[in-house]
């Protein structure tokens, strides 16, 4: 069957060849080390799943899409080179970041080959679809452009609201996603309801993803988590927790130490702090409620597509996201 696809692991394989095929020239060093010392850091190589699991849901073979797939996990990992510089990150995926191990300038010519690199690789995707493949990838680089800038701009401001929040996050983070199976979607030849069920099912796994991330930054273990926790807050981050902390007392309060940036043996007792206020105030369960909303919507998507390896694994990777610990 055209449909079928392999276990999860091997599947991350694949994608993982291909990315390396992509910057496997030698020199320049400094040009091509730092992304494949990137790629060697691992990650969960989400968004290129979601493009070659939906293009299988959708009836075709995987591996039609594995170029499509290559190219947004290629532009994701440029974003994070960018997002490290902007956020002051030292740490991702439990080891130093490209800034911080080479330097910015470095940082910054890598994550620049990476975009290029990522229209090589979209541009081998089928002659079929590929003029609708570009424009949907172009203007999706674009609103991740925005919602960084929307997510930096948020930072001096002295409040933002929830739908502001939302809104930013559906361009940053999860417009990725969107973007990766609907792409799966095109490559398939999916009929428009179909497409229109799996960019929506994306969407909601996107939004689900940021707001555990949210969370994830003040409660995770970060030795699982890979980098520093409590960072999001230190920068003054608008988070969905930052904004429903802030309409109290006891939460503004917490927010107003963590911007005085707490020296480190204080940092972690803050943190504790902040993590019980979270429990005692009811703002974890809001936050894990609005999760569960999002990820119930995704998998109501994909009830509307037949039983298959690739739809088995989509909601599988949905509920591992939930229970997610980085």
């Amino acid at each position: 069957m055209k449909s079928y696809v392999p276990d999860l692991d091997v599947l991350i394989c694949e994608i993982n060849a291909a990315l390396r095929r992509y910057v496997s020239r030698k020199t320049p060093a400094t040009l091509y080390e730092p992304p494949r010392y990137l790629f060697a850091g691992g990650g969960k190589r989400l968004r290129a799943l979601l493009v070659l699991l939906a293009c299988a849901a959708a009836g075709e073979s995987y591996k039609r899409a594995l170029d499509a797939a290559a190219a947004v996990e290629i532009l994701h990992n440029f974003s994070l080179i960018h997002d490290d510089i902007m956020d002051h990150d030292a740490m991702r995926r439990g080891r130093a970041t490209i800034h911080t191990k080479w330097d910015t300038n470095v940082a910054l010519l890598s994550g620049d080959l990476l975009a290029a690199v990522a229209f090589q690789a979209l541009s081998r995707c089928p002659k079929d679809v590929l003029p609708r493949v570009t424009a949907l990838f172009s203007e999706g680089f674009i609103q991740l452009c925005e919602g960084q800038a929307l997510d930096k701009e948020f930072e001096s401001r002295p409040s933002v609201t929830e739908r502001e929040y939302l809104r930013m996050i559906t361009l940053k983070t999860s417009v990725l996603f969107r973007l990766s199976t609907r792409i799966g979607a095109i490559v398939a030849h999916a009929p428009a309801s179909r497409e229109r069920s799996l960019a929506d099912f994306g969407t909601s796994l996107g939004l689900a993803f940021q707001l555990q991330d949210d969370l994830l930054d003040v409660i995770a273990d970060e030795s699982v988590l890979g980098k520093s926790i409590g960072s999001d807050l230190i920068e003054h981050k608008k988070t969905y927790l930052s904004i429903l902390a802030s309409r109290d007392r006891e939460g503004k309060e917490l927010l107003d130490r963590f911007r005085a940036g707490p020296d480190p043996d204080a940092h972690r007792a803050l943190l504790a702090s902040f993590s019980a206020y979270l429990d005692r105030s009811g703002i974890r369960r809001t936050i894990d409620r609005k999760v569960d909303r999002y990820i119930r919507t995704a998998r109501r998507q994909l009830e509307r597509f037949p039983d298959s390896s690739a739809r088995r694994l989509l909601l599988q990777i949905t509920d591992r996201l939930r229970n997610r610990q980085s």
